[in-house]
């Protein structure tokens, strides 16, 4: 009905959930969501006991409970578990040999096939003796790049068998072809790209193996609309949830769509001529692992800008133009405006844009495509892939362990925080504190004249910052204060008759006492230190309350001076 939709329950008892109800999005037309003879989850929120009637609410945030991956996981394994029996039932009373050898197709499945037909949108037909009577189809990004001509002999994999069309979906592509092996735990987070999409759930690729996962395209019985912007496509990149580490009978991982809160984009409006316009702007057809030329538009500290086409701008970080960086050199300074480059597509991040009017506009963000010209990159020895902009910060450090060596490149000086900022990809930041930049106290007073924007640096991971977003970086070596460390601190405070208490690097505070000032005797110790002075000092022990350090020059390694050395009496 145009004002809402009728739901019987059993006993013979009927709910209306009017049109306001019926979904948490803005209802034009009932029909769009919702059909007769539909699975539906209720809450009853009126009822008029003279009339004999109820009102119903079908809103998602009133019906669903919190869990909401359980209930997607849920979902999905119902579909399959319903599946299954039906392929049992096809096997038992359908005799033809089509449902026999769609019973036997499952997804994961290599077949060996002959190509039949190529159509003119780029996509193949193919036949083979597994899939006689079958449409068996690939489209044009999953034939790999592969140049083939009718009659060819190919290896493919399935994706997905469509029983009701007899049609089956494969794919050519090498990374799915000869997926790895690896251990996997439920419920760990992992970067994945959508293959294909079937009617109730998603065929998608862990990024780091190759193996194929099927994921819900609803969270719930009541989730059966979504706007164009909202629906998963193929080439996607997304983070998923593994809820199963082997493959069941349907030959999937079972997974499900990580639950953070997806960024808000802009709503498709058909008669907004100037949308229209952005269409272009916003999506494209390129897809990772796809080669591009362009031509470069600028060169900044850190990135370099390459327009791809008329109204597509990528960008290259200064990690993705060499394979091997020397220290001190600038990566970015090798391109130059107007080069042209050739440069394969690793990722993608989303970028707010002020081009057009928030008020027509709100939440628009356009996409711009991640480039590495890295030559192991393009010969396709390394295949590098960046997570997508809903990644978990955590997941993307979490492979980064204190100690860990890690090649960065300077952003920028920040004199009012006196720390550099640096990025290790385009998609992983990081700090160094000014105590961690070098055990030259020159460096530490005149930082900005030995550390400039784009300059690549040696540094060695020390952990990720209080906000679990960034990384926290060394450039001395030290990681963690441990005895013998040599580390520069600055005086906090000087106590007459006690001795110094310094700030230590990591937030620690050491204390040295006045018989670990000087080498020397000296009849006033604390005569030649002041507050902020930076001082060179060597951990004596190191508790969590407080660390003990010794100025000496005998252990920080500091030259003394020629009447001050110490000479040995024979």
């Amino acid at each position: 009905m145009p004002y809402g939709v009728f739901v019987e329950f059993p006993y013979g008892l009927t709910g209306l959930a009017p049109k306001s109800a019926m979904s948490d999005k803005f209802v034009t037309d009932t029909k769009d969501h919702f059909v007769i003879g539909q699975t539906v989850t209720a809450k009853v929120t009126s009822i008029d006991e003279e009339k004999q009637r109820f009102l119903l609410s079908l809103k998602i945030s009133d019906c669903s409970s919190e869990d909401s991956v359980s209930e997607s996981f849920s979902l999905l394994s119902q579909y399959f578990k319903e599946l299954q029996e039906i392929k049992s039932i096809m096997n038992k009373r359908d005799d033809s040999s089509i449902a026999q050898k769609l019973c036997e197709l499952k997804p994961g499945q290599r077949v060996q096939l002959v190509v039949q037909e190529i159509k003119s949108d780029g996509s193949a037909l193919f036949s083979g003796i597994c899939a006689s009577g079958l449409t068996v189809e690939a489209t044009h990004r999953h034939l790999g790049g592969k140049k083939i001509v009718m009659g060819d002999q190919a290896t493919a994999v399935i994706l997905h068998v469509d029983y009701l069309k007899s049609k089956v979906y494969v794919s050519l592509q090498e990374e799915l072809l000869s997926p790895k092996q690896k251990m996997f735990t439920a419920d760990s987070q992992h970067p994945a790209v959508v293959q294909h999409i079937a009617s109730e759930y998603a065929v998608a690729s862990l990024v780091e193996t190759g193996q194929l996962i099927a994921i819900p395209l609803a969270c719930h019985f009541n989730d059966t609309f979504r706007f164009d912007s909202e629906k998963m496509k193929v080439g996607q990149s997304i983070m998923v949830l593994l809820k199963t580490t082997e493959p069941g009978d349907h030959g999937f991982l079972l997974a499900v769509q990580s639950p953070k809160k997806r960024r808000n984009v802009i709503r498709l409006r058909q008669e907004s001529k100037t949308l229209e316009e952005t269409l272009a702007v916003v999506k494209h057809s390129l897809s990772l692992g796809d080669m591009v030329t362009g031509t470069v538009k600028s060169v900044k500290a850190t990135f370099v800008t390459v327009a791809l086409n008329d109204k597509l701008i990528g960008n290259i970080h200064a990690s993705e133009i060499l394979d091997n960086v020397p220290i001190g050199t600038f990566p970015t300074s090798k391109l130059k405006a107007g080069q042209k480059v050739t440069a394969r597509v690793i990722g993608g991040r989303d970028v707010k844009t002020h081009r057009y009017l928030p008020i027509s506009h709100p939440y628009f963000t356009q996409t711009i495509p991640e480039l590495s010209i890295r030559p192991r990159e393009l010969k396709g020895e390394s295949n590098t892939v960046l997570c997508p902009d809903d990644c978990n910060t955590e997941e993307v450090l979490k492979p980064f362990k204190p100690g860990q060596m890690v090649t960065c490149f300077v952003k920028k000086y920040n004199t009012i925080k006196k720390w550099l900022e640096v990025e290790v990809t385009s998609n992983i930041k990081g700090r160094v504190q000014q105590l961690l930049f070098s055990t030259n106290t020159k460096v530490l007073k005149h930082a900005e004249q030995y550390f400039k924007n784009g300059q690549a640096l040696s540094a060695t991971v020390v952990g990720s910052d209080i906000t679990g977003s960034k990384l926290c970086l060394s450039l001395t070596g030290v990681h963690s204060l441990e005895k013998g460390t040599i580390i520069i601190g600055y005086v906090k405070k000087v106590i007459p008759h006690v001795g110094l208490t310094v700030t230590l690097p990591f937030g620690k505070t050491g204390k040295a006492s006045l018989f670990h000032l000087s080498d020397t005797f000296v009849e006033q110790p604390l005569e030649g230190f002041s507050v902020g002075q930076l001082v060179k000092c060597c951990v004596l022990s190191s508790d969590d309350d407080i660390t003990e350090v010794s100025l000496r020059q005998s252990r920080s390694g500091i030259q003394l001076h020629a009447k001050y050395r110490l000479v040995e009496v024979k």
